[in-house]
């Protein structure tokens, strides 16, 4: 992340961008991009000759500033931004972008002052495309389209509120009291929500029962009592990883599964043994998606029983993941992958449990927190 503070950098005047067009809407006077491109060395903003409307920005460039009106959108060819709010004093960051990705896109649709800051971590190329002339093109389209784009927006803004609110929470609780309360609630949860099942299954079993899907569900929401989390969503998840499952046999109106005892009882002890150590994991999207690619790789080479085995980084096409390096990073401080020499080194079978439990738990990170 850039050391410059966003609050110091002080509004300039504006910067026509669209090098055709020669009249900039009143709205784009304060936009933070107010470098011009006659002074070389004002901002070190310059043109991208490999495409039409594209620029690059330094590092530590605010390209948007939360309030301001300005209906330009971005789409990022190469390097990062992080987009931040202020909320209750302090800058809240709620995503980081990378290439391909897109921003500034609910002000460039419904005209309203920017709902958060946008900030370049890295030196950025990026395509500018000018709310004024994309809006001469929208206009002949349907109205009931019109109506759509505000729709989505007005309601893309209220939930960049609640997840600005939501992210405050979060990092104060994990700075004031050196502790991920969200992860402790998600992992707390999930071993309430294993072990209903289990009792809830070996009763059926000792009475010779079939265990039939919505009935569990209906009976562990009911002895669950009031839940931070989903257990449906959890059942669902259960099933979607296969330790939940249909014999191939019955007809698509019978509702009776089948349970992995094994695999829900080692997703058990994992859970307990990590809050024992009071270790809240909850990896990145992109570390599972490094994880995804080494389970797949450990089936398709039939490696399940192997007590150790490394694999070459090129076979994992691992540049294909974005953030791959920071992930690679996180794997490795949390002793899953070893990434040595061009190589990753790892333990099989801890591999595709792992990305099995990840990938349930990260199902439940803060965001999607029941809060009711």
């Amino acid at each position: 992340m850039s050391g410059n503070d966003p609050t110091s950098q002080k509004a300039n005047p504006s910067l026509n961008l669209n090098s055709d067009s020669h009249a900039e809407t009143h709205s784009d006077l304060h936009s933070p991009l107010s470098a011009t491109l006659q002074s070389s060395n004002s901002r070190g903003i310059r043109r991208d000759d490999s495409e039409e409307n594209c620029f690059k920005f330094p590092a530590g460039t605010i390209l948007a500033r939360e309030g301001e009106s300005s209906r330009k959108m971005y789409v990022i060819k190469k390097g990062k931004v992080r987009i931040f709010r202020k909320y209750l004093g302090q800058h809240v960051t709620l995503a980081v972008l990378g290439d391909g990705e897109i921003f500034g896109e609910m002000s460039f649709f419904d005209g309203e002052p920017r709902s958060a800051s946008v900030e370049a971590l890295t030196e950025l190329s990026a395509i500018v495309i000018d709310g004024a002339k994309g809006h001469k093109q929208i206009a002949d389209l349907p109205t009931w389209v019109h109506t759509i784009f505000r729709t989505v927006a007005a309601r893309f803004r209220q939930l960049d509120k609640q997840v600005t609110m939501l992210q405050s929470v979060y990092e104060f609780q994990k700075k004031t009291f050196n502790t991920d309360n969200c992860a402790k609630t998600i992992y707390t949860e999930i071993l309430r929500f294993l072990k209903t099942i289990a009792l809830l299954c070996e009763h059926r079993r000792l009475e010779n029962v079939p265990i039939v899907s919505e009935q569990i569900v209906s009976e562990a929401e009911g002895l669950l009592g009031n839940r931070y989390l989903s257990f449906r969503v959890f059942w669902g998840l259960l099933k979607e990883h296969e330790i939940v499952i249909a014999p191939t046999s019955q007809t698509k109106t019978t509702d009776v599964v089948l349970l992995q005892d094994n695999s829900l009882l080692v997703f058990e002890k994992y859970i307990e043994s990590m809050i024992s150590q009071e270790q809240f994991l909850i990896l990145s999207h992109n570390s599972l998606a490094i994880l995804r690619r080494i389970a797949g790789k450990i089936a398709e080479q039939d490696l399940h029983n192997k007590t150790s085995q490394s694999l070459p980084v090129s076979v994992l096409r691992l540049s294909e993941i974005y953030g791959s390096e920071e992930a690679l990073a996180e794997l490795d401080n949390h002793d899953i992958v070893l990434d040595k020499e061009g190589s990753l080194h790892f333990i099989p079978e801890q591999i595709v449990g792992l990305f099995i439990w990840q990938s349930i738990i990260k199902s439940f990170d803060y965001t999607t927190v029941k809060l009711e």
